[in-house]
């Protein structure tokens, strides 16, 4: 059989190739089928039911259609869709991650999708993502829908966090820089109001450090920053306000910013020089920059620097 890149010649000629096609389904480059028009009418299932109350969704494995509003999109890799008011248990997410690159490809912030596909947890660890996987079909039922948003607070505990996962969120209140210690990653952490002690600061090692630690992730959480944010976070600055999507990077949820952090510096103080019969004593961590052999061999290492010169 062989094919021919040149146009139809008639017009009749061509409504007959587009009747056939219709009628075999018709399918993207990629292999997705663009579902019948009528499918955005038809029941689905409730994006909470897949995700249900749970760290785990109870429908891994099950193929189900499900509909809702394209709230961010990863390219190369996937989409997140939300589906208002998806049921009345707070203990459930009304969002979901699309995990197809092809898909990322073609969608907007804002239209409203049905999709087929198979109800996945995605990554290994404790903190997973509910995904769709193998999406064999996908049709945009409306364009333009105004994105979801749902207001919380820190502090949040791990079921709170799960109820929300994939959700775009607004933190309306005074937050505080906590951590920029991947800032050189765009990443941040920012916490409820204060900076977090580290536990052993204010807790006995053991049972109560570790009591510490679990009220500081509580009351925290991190951010990856939006692309095109030029501010320079430091420690003790404050935070008025944060939007974004609570994504996940395959080890712990984030909150994905859609925009700059309203932002108030740190106000900056000069130290006086020591006084007489004074000592002043400054730490600082390295990182691990140094973890050659000493001899400029060594590297690259588990951590710290990947070679000599770095």
């Amino acid at each position: 059989m062989t094919t021919s890149s040149k146009p139809f010649k008639t017009p009749l000629l061509a409504a007959f190739f587009c009747c056939a096609a219709l009628l075999a389904g018709c399918r993207s480059p990629g292999g997705l089928v663009e579902l019948p028009v009528e499918a955005c009418e038809q029941s689905t299932t409730p994006i909470a039911s897949v995700q249900g109350p749970g760290d785990r969704t109870a429908l891994s494995g099950e193929s189900v259609k499900i509909r809702g509003i394209a709230t961010w999109i990863e390219p190369g890799a996937g989409v997140y869709i939300e589906e208002l008011a998806s049921d009345a248990d707070p203990a459930t997410s009304n969002a979901l991650y699309l995990d197809n690159a092809e898909l990322a490809s073609m969608l907007l912030k804002g239209e409203r999708i049905v999709v087929d596909g198979t109800v996945t947890e995605l990554g290994e660890g404790p903190d997973t993502l509910t995904a769709l996987t193998t999406i064999t079909g996908m049709r945009v039922c409306e364009r333009g829908v105004p994105l979801p948003i749902s207001e919380t607070r820190l502090p949040l505990d791990r079921d709170e966090r799960e109820a929300m996962e994939a959700m775009t969120v607004s933190f309306r209140q005074a937050l505080a820089v906590t951590d920029v210690y991947r800032f050189s990653d765009d990443r941040i952490r920012l916490s409820a109001s204060h900076i977090l002690p580290a536990p052993t600061e204010v807790a006995r090692p053991g049972a109560d450090a570790r009591k510490q630690a679990r009220l500081n992730q509580d009351a925290s959480i991190h951010v990856l920053l939006d692309t095109d944010d030029q501010q320079v976070y430091s420690v003790g600055a404050t935070v008025m306000a944060a939007e974004g999507l609570l994504g996940n990077d395959g080890r712990y949820q984030q909150l994905w910013l859609r925009d700059p952090l309203p932002y108030t510096p740190v106000v900056q103080y000069r130290n006086p020089p020591p006084g007489e019969g004074e000592t002043r004593i400054v730490s600082f961590n390295l990182r691990n920059y140094f973890n050659g052999d000493g001899q400029g061999r060594g590297f690259p290492t588990e951590r710290g620097a990947r070679s000599a010169a770095a």
